[in-house]
């Protein structure tokens, strides 16, 4: 991971050993927590997004692979129809990871506080949990 300019601690270790099936091997996790006694760096963010785009796409295709499954044993349509439908549900999740569907936090910050400000001068009700504290 290392020579790779992979950052390496104790999220992408145990990622990396989980994907080669060796983290029980290893002690598993648990192990691991005990060899680093610190939470996940704040440096490591981008490549922990990474690893989560990664194991969403993964979803995803478990999900259209298990569709295509259905439809082709259902048997009720031609072949081709079939074939169409998995190259476009594999297609649509290859787009997918190509769009950028993450945001930076400051816009959504911003996005929320001036609807909240909007409700507030409109005299809409704002809603939320009842804390029992008035400003």
């Amino acid at each position: 991971m290392f020579s790779k300019s992979e950052p390496v601690d104790i999220v992408t270790v145990s990622n990396h050993l989980k994907e080669k099936g060796s983290l029980e091997d290893v002690g598993g996790v648990s192990y691991l927590a005990r060899l680093v006694d610190t939470v996940p760096l704040a440096v490591n963010t981008d490549y922990y997004a990474k690893i989560i785009r990664d194991k969403s796409s993964l979803r995803r295709l478990i999900e259209k692979a298990n569709l295509i499954v259905t439809r082709c044993f259902d048997d009720r349509g031609e072949v081709d129809e079939v074939i169409n439908f998995a190259e476009k549900s594999i297609f649509e999740i290859s787009e997918n990871k190509i769009k950028k569907s993450f945001f930076h936090v400051r816009d959504l910050i911003n996005g929320n506080i001036d609807t909240l400000e909007e409700r507030q001068g409109s005299g809409l009700r704002l809603t939320g949990i009842p804390t029992g504290y008035s400003r």
